[in-house]
Order: C-alpha cells, then structure tokens, then sequence
C-alpha cells in the first residue's frame, strides 16, 4: 500500500518531465525505483496516464514513450515498444521486460521480438529483476519462464548466473530456487550459505538443507554459523559427547534441540545446566538454565545486572529479570518453553 501511494504521487511529476521533454529526469527517477515498484507502477499509471494519444508520441522524447509503457491504452504501449527498439539503454530493457506479459498479445509480440533482437548477458541482467517481480501476475510466470528459456538458448548460459550479483533481493533469492533446482550436494549449499549476507536469500539455502539433510550430514550442519542448521544437526546427531557441549551453544534453538535429544537418553540435563550456571557467570548460562527449569535466586539476577560487561546489563535486565523477577525475594521458577 505504502508503495502505491508512493508511486501514485511521483507519477504526476514524471509525466510533467516527460511531457517537458526532460527524459534526463525522467531517466534517473524510473532507474531509481526497484522492479517491484515498476511492476506497481503499471497499475497507476493505466489508470493515471492515458491521455497522450498515439499521434503525439512521435515529435516526443524518449520520456513519455518509457511512461506510455505503464499506460491504459494498449495503442499506446505498443507504440512505446516501436520507440524503445532504437533505445538502448538499460532502462529501455526494463521497461520492454513490463510488456512481455501484457494482457494485449499485439503488444506482447512486439516487445518479446524487441527483446530477442537486442537480447544479450547485460540486457538480460536488466530485465530478469523485473520479469522475477512479475511473476506472481497473470501472463507474469510464463513471461519469465519464457525469457529464462530464451537466454539458456541463446546466451548459451544459466540465467540464475546472471541474476546471482543483482541489488534486487528478490532476484538473488530466484536465482538461489534456479541454481538449487540444478541438484548441488549438501555440501555446495552449505558453502555457499556460509558466504550469504542476506538473510532474504540465505533463508532459502537454509530451507533447503533442513528439507534434504540426514543424520550422516549432522556433522557438516554443527559446523554451520547459521543457529537453525546447527539445530537441525543436533536433531540428527546421537552422539552424547556433541550433543552435551550443544547445551552451552549461543542459539537458543541449537540448546532445545540438544536438550530434547540428552533428555530422551536419559541425560541430566538440569543438573548439567545447574553446574554450568555455578561455574559461569555469562549471560548464555543462566539463559540456558532458566529453559530447562533452574530455580534462579533473584540475587543472581541482580549480580548479574550490575557486572561489569554493559552489554550483559542491558541484556540481562530486559531478557533475565523482567522474566524472572518476583516482589517477595524468592527464587523464581519460570515456566519450561
């Protein structure tokens, strides 16, 4: 909602540009907008921009036949895609990529063989994020089914290849689906997780080797610094000695597992976690053992909130007290999660 608004006040500025014959203007602003907010844009500006009639879009600039793309009147699209086949600048791409799957199949034709002709590696990193933020559109799957097809064919080339560097997150998170839809091993994902910054797209990786792990590969996820594959390999292990250092892990979801796991072997798991918060004073301990029962005296908990480490004051006062204070001095027993 909060983008369409956005779109639906920055579009009457573009068409004044446009109409101004600013396409400098014009230029900068629609590559400053993601594909998303493109793909939102056809919808406001075919409701909002169709007067310019198809006579006029010859004695005007390249602006108004980018914005005559979003229009209402298929006429006057199709009339965009004729303009934009001698422009060849990465904003012209992104623009035909909107008309691959216009609900007029004259103007679908023009553009995909506009397309084809000036199809190449770096034309198609422009338009694949946008094909990608059409895909949940009618006519917007096949639209990039199609394309992804064409590049394999033409460019002699994968086409999650060329989408793997893109700024847009959603296109890096496609290409993600594409290159694991290829069969990597186990272990081609997890190195590849390692080197993910964004969680967008290393949720994907991380969906997929939960869904394909087993227990000979627990080893290769207790190894990952991603907190849910270390959980998941801790699920597949039996091996005690690994599980028992797990119950100190700093991700609470890695501590459930292992604990569940020791817990069905007959371990103690509460005494081990008593022990622990006897011996260290860090604030993970006594996390740990307040998840598995602990009685905890309060004049723990204020020792802990008036250490020396600010972080662990601040930490302990919002996750550790508030939890597990009482009015009466007693010790506290929190409920088990």
């Amino acid at each position: 909602m909060v983008m369409r608004e956005d779109v639906g006040r920055q579009l009457p500025n573009l068409v004044e540009l446009a109409e101004a014959g600013d396409d400098q203007a014009v230029r900068r602003a629609l590559l400053g907008w993601s594909p998303a907010k493109l793909v939102s844009a056809t919808g406001q500006g075919r409701r909002r921009y169709g007067a310019t009639g198809v006579g006029r879009v010859d004695g005007c600039g390249m602006g108004v036949s980018w914005l005559l793309a979003i229009s209402w009147d298929g006429r006057c699209r199709e009339a965009s895609v004729v303009r934009m086949t001698t422009d060849r600048s990465p904003l012209a791409d992104r623009m035909l990529a909107l008309l691959l799957s216009d609900h007029v199949e004259q103007v679908r034709r023009r553009a995909w063989r506009a397309v084809e002709q000036r199809l190449d590696p770096n034309r198609a990193a422009h338009t694949l994020p946008v094909l990608v933020a059409l895909r949940s559109r009618q006519r917007g799957r096949q639209a990039l089914d199609g394309y992804r097809d064409l590049v394999a064919e033409r460019l002699a080339v994968e086409p999650w290849r060329l989408a793997w560097l893109s700024d847009d997150l959603p296109t890096r998170r496609w290409a993600a689906e594409e290159w694991l839809a290829t069969g990597p091993t186990l272990t081609e994902v997890v190195e590849r997780l390692e080197t993910e910054t964004e969680q967008y797209v290393a949720s994907t990786f991380i969906r997929h080797v939960s869904q394909q792990a087993k227990a000979a590969d627990s080893s290769l996820l207790l190894a990952s610094r991603h907190g849910r594959l270390r959980a998941d390999g801790a699920w597949l292990s039996s091996d005690p000695s690994v599980l028992e250092r797990l119950l100190g892990d700093r991700s609470a979801l890695v501590r459930r597992a292992a604990q569940s796991r020791l817990a069905a072997q007959g371990f103690d798991v509460v005494g081990w976690n008593e022990r622990n918060r006897s011996q260290s004073r860090a604030l993970r301990a006594l996390r740990a053992a307040i998840e598995v029962g602990v009685e905890i005296p309060v004049d723990d908990l204020l020792d802990l909130a008036e250490g020396d480490d600010p972080a662990d004051r601040r930490r302990s006062r919002w996750r550790g007290s508030s939890r597990c204070w009482t009015d009466h001095g007693s010790p506290v027993r929190p409920p088990r999660p």
